[in-house]
């Protein structure tokens, strides 16, 4: 790990996260993606719709009201709140003494700040993320303006990502302000990131056992050299200010999970999207490699074929948490599903991912989905050879099981 001096590090980050030019559009903006101007289906551009015609309301009251409301209407558990106190978002007041809050669900993201703003990233089946911020309606006044700012594509939209909307989730040690010092995981999503290298600006709550971790710690530098200071949960901020006074690391593993799919999915759409518009003109031998290739990594992140370690004893996730999870699971006999956990060694018992029930994994081109089922059925085989070495053949077995009950679009032949 190197350390770099504040100033290096913001010179770093305008080059890494280049402001948008007029003159020069990025990829996701140019055709045939145009993601400004493409009509959108996604959970939170739907209700904006739904408000619009006078079919749905903004919720109103005190903060931690309308906050709870909104989890409601979006079928967000309150129970995955995850707070982060590094000043990586575009709202100012952000910090160790007013940290932002995460809730999260299979395709939707929301972020409070108390006496800021309200965050929204929502999954479109087409577009990928689509982000929003809005204020929180005070006095009487239940309007909504929610903005699809610009400056959000910065750095989710940046070169690290392809140009393409990505999700991001950083960490970095914090000063007092919430400026970042360093950093152990640029642009790294999912399950496969050490977890040696996660939590960097992240609150922690519960009984943790993870080792060597950058949670809950502020940092401090000093003639180059990186000093890292205790910084409790409630410490700085009063947890009052928050529905729940819990950031458990269970949300935070599963959030890093599903960041990972929706990036691998969004990245392969949009690539599908080039070589189908009529300017590209017929696949070639080169465009059909490269889709296997996103075919293939699919397929293996789905089955966690590269999943960090859990440490040794396992974690205890949080039980209010748990039960919110599985309330929506998909089970077969026997009460066997894809969200039924292991924790020991692993998240789950059944490593295949729960995303494969999302609307975002229906709505992927049959050119990139057919594929994927393809080096599914190769992975998940009866047989030794090509089969998915990690997977003993009995969770192989579970998992094809599972599927077949619970997805009508598995292989017929698992059915």
């Amino acid at each position: 790990m190197s350390v770099l001096s504040p100033i290096l590090r913001l010179c770093l980050l305008a080059l890494l996260c280049p402001l948008p030019s007029i003159a020069q559009q990025q990829r996701f903006e140019k055709p045939p993606h145009d993601y400004w101007n493409r009509p959108l289906n996604d959970p939170f551009s739907l209700w904006l719709g739904r408000i619009a015609k006078g079919e749905a309301q903004m919720p109103t009251g005190d903060e931690i009201t309308v906050m709870r409301e909104l989890l409601k209407i979006f079928d967000v558990p309150v129970t995955s709140q995850m707070i982060v106190f590094s000043a990586t978002s575009r709202q100012p007041i952000i910090s160790p003494y007013r940290p932002r809050a995460l809730y999260f669900g299979d395709e939707i993201y929301l972020g409070y700040v108390p006496g800021g703003r309200i965050e929204v990233a929502s999954i479109d089946p087409q577009a990928g993320p689509v982000f929003h911020i809005f204020d929180f309606p005070r006095g009487d006044r239940a309007s909504i303006r929610a903005d699809r700012s610009t400056k959000c594509m910065e750095c989710h939209a940046g070169f690290d990502n392809h140009e393409i909307p990505k999700l991001v989730i950083d960490s970095v040690a914090v000063n007092r302000q919430g400026g970042a010092l360093e950093t152990w995981r640029r642009q790294k999503s999912g399950h496969d990131v050490p977890l040696s290298e996660r939590f960097g600006g992240w609150h922690l709550t519960g009984a943790l056992n993870l080792g060597k971790n950058h949670a809950n710690t502020l940092g401090q530098l000093s003639e180059g050299k990186l000093t890292l200071t205790e910084n409790p949960p409630g410490k700085l901020f009063n947890l009052a200010r928050y529905p729940l006074a819990t950031s458990d690391i269970l949300p935070q593993l599963l959030h890093d999970h599903q960041a990972g799919f929706i990036n691998l999915l969004t990245e392969a759409n949009y690539k599908v999207r080039e070589l189908t518009a009529p300017e590209h003109g017929a696949l070639t031998a080169a465009d059909e490699k490269e889709l296997d290739r996103h075919a293939d990594e699919i397929a293996a992140y789905i089955l966690f074929q590269k999943e960090a370690k859990l440490p040794a004893g396992g974690i205890t996730g949080d039980a209010a948490y748990i039960k919110d999870f599985q309330a929506n699971r998909r089970a077969i006999t026997g009460d066997h599903s894809l969200k039924e956990f292991d924790l020991k060694t692993r998240l789950f018992r059944y490593r295949c991912s729960y995303m494969i029930y999302t609307n975002y994994w229906a709505s992927l081109p049959a050119l990139i989905k057919d594929r994927c089922w393809k080096r599914l059925r190769t992975l998940l085989s009866r047989d030794a050879q090509g089969c998915a070495a990690w997977l003993p053949p009995i969770e192989r077995a579970a998992i094809r099981k599972i599927l077949a009950g619970t997805l009508p679009e598995s292989p017929q032949e698992w059915q």
